[in-house]
């Protein structure tokens, strides 16, 4: 049995990050990947995206401002 990989992206909702989390979820790489986004409505948009781009991909968004150490500090 192996580990799970698991890579956090940021700004995964739009943009490369979004194209870097989806890269990372799909075969061959498989990663479970934690979306680090601003915003939770954005974050649950862009796992949906992945999921109907990846039938397998494990995607998790994760609400984590960059600009807010208590937010970094939850995440």
């Amino acid at each position: 049995m192996s580990a799970q990989r698991v890579a956090i992206v940021t700004g995964s909702n739009c943009g490369v990050g979004f194209e870097t989390a989806l890269a990372l979820a799909s075969a061959p790489h498989g990663f479970h990947v934690i979306l680090a986004v601003r915003s939770l409505a954005k974050g649950a948009a862009a796992a949906e995206a992945i999921r109907a781009k990846c039938k397998t991909a494990s995607v998790q968004p994760m609400a984590c401002d960059l600009l807010s150490f208590a937010s970094v500090a939850n995440f």
